[in-house]
């Protein structure tokens, strides 16, 4: 009994004097990281490009899906230059074009961005007619693989991805 009244006392003086220190009470949740800060640089490379969405033209309203291969290459620590060939098909509009895009884009700290484009059409698949068009789009980096894109023109409407291309598997 002498020597837990000991160990009690010890351990008491020792709360006291401030001599021992206890880490912060488990409150049911994770700390919270830092947030993350984005450059150019996390948007480099060759990005499959899938889209969808609507346009608008002559009155009319039209499914749009499309396609294609973009690479991004940064020249600054907030932007740079894409190129790339694009595959789009208006469906009911009747257009299914091949073309060339070309353009720039921003990234801010936060992960988001712009990306401001020409597409330059090469050839008409099957029917429709085919033009060049500008397009402006707001992006998110959501991983190390993955940009999400969403078109802000007043006449087309679509979301889509960017998924980096990895090297094929044999």
């Amino acid at each position: 009994m002498k020597a837990r009244t000991g160990l009690v006392i010890g351990v008491v003086a020792a709360l006291a004097m401030g001599g021992v220190s206890f880490a912060k009470p488990w409150r049911g949740g994770h700390p919270t990281p830092p947030p993350p800060i984005f450059s150019a640089a996390d948007f480099d490379g060759t990005y499959v490009a899938a889209f969808r969405g609507s346009v608008t033209s002559g009155g009319d309203t039209g499914v749009l899906v499309g396609n294609g291969l973009l690479t991004a290459t940064p020249t600054s620590a907030t932007g740079g230059t894409v190129a790339g060939t694009e595959t789009v098909n208006d469906g009911s509009l009747g257009d299914v074009c091949t073309g060339a895009v070309s353009g720039t884009f921003t990234v801010a700290s936060n992960g988001t961005g712009t990306l401001t484009t020409t597409f330059t059409p090469s050839g008409t698949i099957n029917v429709g007619t085919c033009s060049t068009s500008s397009n402006n789009e707001s992006l998110v980096i959501t991983s190390d693989r993955e940009v999400s894109i969403v078109q802000t023109d007043q006449f087309l409407s679509t979301l889509g991805s960017l998924t980096l291309q990895g090297s094929p598997v044999f």
